[in-house]
């Protein structure tokens, strides 16, 4: 039965908080407000119940240190995979793996400041609200690090609550 309704390229925009944050040694811990941006492409025929989708996704991240107040940001620019399950006709069930370079200006016990990948894990719904707009409510796992090219390299993770919105073209 062919109920997929997935463009096959979109614009796509994100914002989102982290609701979980990464705790440093000493009781800091590490919260971003994370924006996005990017363009999707299905990778697999339109009309089906499972698809592929195919996005670069450029992401910034605005981050503060709770203990010092720090204002620090990270950049990063994630190739995108995700699956789309389409339930019904306006819904679909979503399930992406990314990972890119990133830059990362804060410094702490964890994580060296500079060169990083971000690696993201995210989960959500796909909300058809008109012919050419979804909405997107996700929740993502984003852990950053730098492969061990500098110490300290034990990374920064955090799980955030995203809202995107789609326009397909």
């Amino acid at each position: 039965m062919a109920v997929g309704v997935s463009a096959q390229k979109e614009l796509r925009f994100s914002v989102g908080n982290s609701f979980i944050d990464e705790r440093f040694p000493g009781g800091e811990m590490y919260s971003v407000l994370l924006g996005s941006f990017g363009r999707s492409k299905q990778l697999t025929k339109k009309d089906t119940r499972i698809s592929l989708r195919m996005h670069e996704d450029l992401q910034f991240g605005l981050g503060s240190t709770h203990t010092r107040g720090n204002r620090d940001f990270d950049l990063a620019f994630n190739i995108v995979i995700e699956g789309v399950w389409q339930v019904t006709k306006p819904i679909a069930l979503t399930f992406s793996i990314g990972s890119g370079p990133a830059y990362q200006s804060t410094s702490t016990a964890l994580q060296a400041k500079g060169f990083v990948y971000s690696n993201n894990f995210t989960a959500g719904l796909r909300l058809n609200l008109s012919n050419s707009i979804v909405l997107m409510p996700q929740v993502r796992f984003r852990h950053m690090s730098n492969a061990g090219w500098k110490a300290p390299n034990n990374g920064i993770d955090n799980f955030f609550v995203l809202i995107a919105c789609a326009k397909k073209l």
